[in-house]
């Protein structure tokens, strides 16, 4: 939790150089997947269940069912603005100051970016929830679940990281100043 909150201390200010907000997000980024991968060491994984159990005591397959559809309605929230950005050319879904400087020559080239960026989000979300499906179904937790889950997560980070380099690429700093 320190390296996040050094995180995105380097990020905001724009008093800062350049490098730090790279460094930020990066700090950012292993800073989550170390909170992450220490929740799953010390618990024996993210979400933990009795053996065959499932969520909440439902069985494999609605359990299995409710992480789909969780993920299914997660996903929707990056990959349906992130269509829009992509089609429309519109970025008008970030905040004002996250393209506050961008040339408007360069505006559709950032919708395209932060749009692919927010596609990856929400496809992340729905892999991942896969994953923790076949997690608290299946004691030990079988492979695939384990894959689907470093994969989601991976991907999320990629995400996250890739939004947050675009904007501070086209716009010269995260906050616009």
């Amino acid at each position: 939790m320190v390296v996040l909150a050094v995180a995105i201390a380097l990020m905001i200010p724009s008093a800062l150089p350049d490098w730090a907000t790279v460094v930020g997000v990066v700090l950012l980024v292993v800073g989550i997947a170390g909170t992450l991968v220490t929740i799953a060491r010390h618990n024996g994984g993210l979400v933990t269940s009795a053996s065959g159990s499932g969520l909440g005591g439902l069985g494999p397959r609605a359990s299995m069912a409710v992480c789909v559809a969780v993920g299914a309605l997660l996903s929707f929230m990056g990959v349906i603005p992130g269509t829009h950005m992509i089609v429309t050319g519109d970025v008008s879904l970030l905040h004002g100051y996250h393209y506050a400087n961008v040339a408007p020559a360069d505006v559709p080239a950032l919708a395209t970016g932060e749009g692919l960026a927010m596609v990856g989000l929400g496809a992340s979300a729905l892999i991942f929830m896969i994953g923790i499906g076949g997690q608290s179904a299946l004691r030990p937790a079988s492979r695939w679940a384990k894959v689907l889950m470093v994969a989601g997560g991976v991907l999320f980070a990629a995400s996250i990281a890739a939004m947050l380099l675009l904007i501070v690429h086209f716009n010269g700093s995260l906050m616009g100043a």
